[in-house]
């Protein structure tokens, strides 16, 4: 649902959407409190790992204002990217056509990936904090989204693993997936998909009032038979 430095709450705590709403109310009413939510550059990351494998076509999930998928398709990648609010979604196509990329380049989709159906395979498919606090089943979604990915093709979850230093914590929000557990639910003993890695991560990432740090990332990376 987020796509780089800063998790939703960081900064804004007060003006949380209420999270008894249901989730497209909630993420579109939160996206609507900034003209921009997030950086708009690609993660450090996901640049990082998407070196190792030739363009081809790709999915973003939980895409968020698109910044991931822009960069993918300003290197040559035929990229998709879905999210639930309406409101990201807009913006996303607005700097798509502001970038002169067209939908073959840049396509992007408003839907639940609950309940979203589709009979498209991808080359890579990525998860980029793919993170909530109303409900998200994200362990079925990301299971769903490893069936999605060719045979040879590569999937990439990216998870909040902790905060910066000048962020605070709030256990009603601040959920951390293990990386390692979630690679058995994803490949359990027995499959022919491959664990490439499955750990933390640091990432520099800038602070609101410019400060610089670190920040842990959790990171799975699974080669399709």
């Amino acid at each position: 649902m987020s796509e780089n430095s800063h998790s939703p709450r960081q900064g804004m705590r007060h003006d949380m959407p209420d999270t008894d709403l249901p989730p497209r109310e909630f993420w579109d009413e939160l996206y609507s409190q900034r003209e921009r939510m997030w950086s708009g550059n690609v993660n450090s990351t996901l640049e990082r790992e998407l070196t190792t494998v030739g363009p081809g076509t790709v999915l973003d999930l939980g895409c968020g204002e698109g910044g991931d998928v822009l960069w993918m398709a300003q290197h040559g990648w035929r990229a998709t990217g879905i999210d639930i609010s309406r409101v990201a979604i807009d913006r996303a196509r607005q700097r798509a056509q502001s970038l002169g990329l067209n939908e073959k380049q840049a396509r992007f989709l408003v839907a639940d990936l609950h309940t979203w159906q589709s009979a498209e395979t991808f080359d890579v498919v990525v998860s980029s904090f793919l993170q909530s606090p109303v409900p998200l089943e994200r362990e079925r979604i990301l299971a769903e989204a490893l069936q999605r990915v060719t045979s040879g093709g590569r999937f990439i979850a990216l998870s909040h693993a902790g905060l910066p230093p000048w962020a605070d914590y709030d256990p009603d929000f601040h959920r951390f997936p293990d990386p390692e557990q979630e690679a058995t639910l994803l490949v359990p003993e027995g499959s022919r998909d491959t664990v490439v890695f499955a750990g933390i991560v640091q990432r520099e990432v800038e602070g609101p009032d410019g400060q610089t740090g670190t920040i842990p990332d959790g990171l799975i990376v699974i080669d399709k038979a």
